[in-house]
Order: C-alpha cells, then structure tokens, then sequence
C-alpha cells in the first residue's frame, strides 16, 4: 500500500494513501486552487502535499507539460478530470474521532475511477508516476461520499437514479453539460 515517489528534485518520499501518513499530517492547511490548467475543476480549494507527492503548485508546474500531454492524448474522456483531482486534490475537514480535532486531507479517488484511467492512459504517464496508478492503494467505492468517483454524463445520471445530481453546482460530467443548462 505504500510506494516511492522521486519528486522534481530527485528526492524519494514514500507515500502510503490509505494510512494516516497522507491524511493527518499536521502542516497540511486547505488553500485556493491555483494552478490554471485545474481552475476549471468544479472546487476552489486544495491541499499539499498533492496525490503524487508535489509538495506546492511550483513543483507541479515541473511536470505538468506531462500531464496536459496526457489529456491531450484523448486516451481517456475524465483524464482531466482524473488528473486534476490528483493535481490538486479537493480538500477536506474531518473529525478525527480519537483525538476530537479536526484534520485536513485530501478527497481520494475511488479504486473503479483509477483503474478506468490506468486501462486508458497508463502507457502515457511518465515512469516516474506510474507507482501512483497501482490501482490497489486507492479505496474502493463504498458510498457516494467515500471517495471520488468516475463522473457520468447527464443520460447516465437520470438512468442510474442520480438526477439530483444534474444542476448541484458540482461538475460530474467530464464535458459540465450536467451544469451548463441551470
């Protein structure tokens, strides 16, 4: 459940998604969106250290000519959706239940979401990240809420019973048609 990530500097961290490591480290702080190429995600807020071990926006900007090269590729139609998420994970409040604090984290993809986007695009995705796509480090879904999840288009949301989720003000569609008719 862990692995090692090389950062832009050639410094290795090991990163385990699923342990307290990542969840409750205590400079985590929630900050706006920043990086341009996510502006458009749906959420103004993120946390650092991201899900691939970037420790600030500036470190992201090193690799991201990578990243866009992947959505680019077309190799999966949520890859930027995916990647941004990754990039800039939306950040999260919680109530840490043994201590009674509250704790910043990242929201985490869901295990079904990863795999869909390795099946698609994981030959086109650096070597140096490729740890981060072992799809077994991400949790699967429990709940709607448990992490996130792939998003559908609008006719799969009506037939799937998720309607209320067309105008919510949360982008679940790779191309936002389920927010762009309110």
């Amino acid at each position: 459940t862990s692995s090692a990530h090389v950062d832009s500097f050639g410094n290795s961290h090991d990163i385990n998604l699923l342990s307290d490591d990542i969840k409750a480290l205590p400079h985590r702080t929630c900050e706006p969106v920043k990086l341009k190429f996510c502006r458009q995600i749906g959420y103004n807020m993120t946390t650092y250290p991201n899900l691939l071990g970037h420790q600030s926006r500036e470190e992201i900007e090193k690799d991201l000519i990578t990243f866009r090269e992947v959505v680019d590729s077309e190799c999966f139609l949520q890859a930027f959706d995916f990647l941004c998420h990754l990039l800039q994970p939306p950040c999260e409040l919680t109530l840490e239940s043994k201590s009674n604090e509250i704790r910043v984290r990242p929201r985490l993809l869901c295990r079904s979401y990863c795999q869909a986007f390795a099946d698609g695009c994981l030959n086109r995705t650096p070597q140096k990240f490729r740890s981060f796509f072992d799809c077994e480090r991400y949790p699967e879904q429990s709940s709607m809420q448990s992490c996130r999840h792939q998003p559908a288009c609008v006719n799969q949301l009506k037939a799937s019973g998720q309607g209320l989720k067309i105008c919510d003000g949360v982008a679940d569609c790779a191309n936002l048609e389920d927010e762009l008719t309110c």
